[in-house]
């Protein structure tokens, strides 16, 4: 994955949450899982798990 995938992720985030929904990112690779906590993203599509990598959520 690289900015674009990130970019459509959050595109579609908006969306969702725009429509009172939310998207949640299953089965997510380690090295997905380090972009995603890289970018700040892991508390928006992996909730529950910043905490365990010592990140306030």
């Amino acid at each position: 994955m690289d900015a674009r995938g990130l970019a459509v992720l959050v595109a579609a985030n908006n969306l969702a949450t725009a429509r009172d929904g939310s998207l949640r990112l299953a089965g997510v690779t380690p090295a997905v899982r380090r972009l995603l906590r890289a970018a700040g993203l892991d508390a928006v599509f992996l909730p529950g798990t910043a905490a365990a990598f010592g990140r306030i959520a």
